[in-house]
């Protein structure tokens, strides 16, 4: 199998490919471990896992998309990732405590 076999049109052809070794992986054992995208003079197709959120979670599903590309007007993407904060949060309270600690400790190392 080719990639030009996932084609609709035998007159499309291959501008670029997004995952080109899951693509590979899925035409030669016919098994997905991940997603690919390929985009074509006419369309963009996809398949693979996807994440959607739904009321502030998050599911999994496997989906197969054809959309052609006049009707692509855009793509984007949300994430929030609240390590940033945690790691904020760590530095702050050990700055807000650092006092306490050396009020502590002063009277005891230095008696």
């Amino acid at each position: 199998m080719k990639i030009e076999d996932v084609l609709i049109d035998h007159n499309e052809s291959v501008v670029s490919v997004l995952g080109n070794n899951f693509i590979t992986r899925f035409l030669t054992t016919g098994t997905l471990s991940e997603g690919f995208a390929i985009l074509s003079n006419k369309r963009i197709y996809f398949k693979g896992k996807c994440l959607s959120k739904r009321n502030n979670k998050f599911y999994s599903s496997f989906e197969e998309r054809t959309v052609d590309l006049k009707d692509v007007t855009g793509t984007g993407f949300e994430r929030y990732n609240p390590v940033g904060l945690l790691i904020a949060g760590l530095i702050f309270l050990s700055l807000g405590m650092l006092p306490f600690v050396i009020a502590i400790l002063f009277p005891i190392l230095f008696h």
